[in-house]
């Protein structure tokens, strides 16, 4: 009997598929189940508690706040990188004589964080913001500072550190697509442009950002997931600390888990992020599809 080439595709991307939803949905719901129970470690039983997981999760003050901290490490990350992404993305797009080839090395370099391990990445800033690392002697020998500051020890440097180190490993990716969107724009607008007296600015504005608009919403989204979810960096740098000044979601979920050893707890604590994460990617994608459109 000979299959159609419609059944034979779906044949062949059957088992895959079988695997991909097993090892996302067998997961998914056990987190879910167990976050209706009451999970301590070092008690024998568990037990069906219904939603007071929930209850007693949106009443701790604790929670609230690594969740501030998320949307705050989430917004300034999404945010620079786009700014960023674009400026970058800009200088590189630009052609001069004799700045071919520096450009051709600079593309070259600038993957180089986006390639980084986290704990590489982790390991070389913990060195940078060290009380007697680069950060401070750059700004001890201009004269910004008189005395070296304690970037991942004070509460109020701990999270802006986190986040510059955050948007230093991921700004690659954002400059690779950013470009490759800026290059796709046919050279014809801008030269039509320019015969029509428009400036640098003006052209940016009318013909490159609308072209680059598709690109930037979806990067932002994406980004907002990952800086939603981020643990390594954070983790390996400040531990979430001082004081749980960095403590976002992700570190909250651990630290219930691996410390309290309450895992039905930690279970409501990661659906909640889930949710908090996927109403920010359909207000984002709803806010995006008109825009696109037009």
């Amino acid at each position: 009997m000979k299959l159609s080439s419609k059944t034979t595709g779906w044949i062949s991307v059957f088992p895959v598929g079988a695997c991909l939803v097993a090892i996302t949905t067998i997961p998914l719901g056990y987190v879910l189940l167990l976050g209706f129970r009451r999970y301590y470690l070092p008690e024998e039983t568990q037990s069906f508690i219904g939603f007071s997981n929930y209850l007693q999760i949106l009443q701790t003050p604790e929670f609230w706040n690594s969740f501030l901290i998320t949307i705050v490490f989430s917004g300034s990350a999404v945010f620079l990188h786009l700014v960023l992404g674009v400026s970058i993305a800009l200088l590189l797009n630009q052609r001069f004589a004799g700045f071919e080839r520096i450009r051709r090395i600079f593309r070259a370099v600038i993957i180089v964080p986006w390639l980084l391990a986290g704990a590489v990445a982790a390991s070389i800033w913990l060195v940078i913001f060290h009380p007697f690392g680069a950060v401070n002697s750059i700004l001890m020998t201009l004269g910004l500072l008189k005395n070296p500051w304690i970037w991942l020890g004070d509460n109020k440097l701990t999270l802006p550190s986190v986040i510059v180190l955050y948007v230093w490993r991921i700004l690659p990716f954002f400059v690779v697509i950013i470009l490759a969107s800026m290059e796709s724009i046919p050279q014809r607008l801008y030269e039509a442009a320019s015969i029509d007296g428009a400036g640098k600015v003006t052209q940016f504005f009318y013909i490159t950002l609308p072209y680059i608009v598709p690109s930037l919403l979806t990067l932002g989204m994406v980004d907002t997931i990952w800086s939603f979810k981020q643990f390594d960096l954070i983790f390996l740098t400040t531990g979430g600390g001082p004081a749980g000044a960095t403590r976002n979601l992700p570190l909250l979920i651990y630290y219930t888990a691996f410390e309290d050893l309450r895992f039905g707890r930690a279970a409501a604590q990661g659906i909640l992020t889930f949710l908090f994460t996927l109403a920010f990617a359909i207000v984002y994608i709803k806010l995006s599809v008109p825009r696109e459109i037009k």
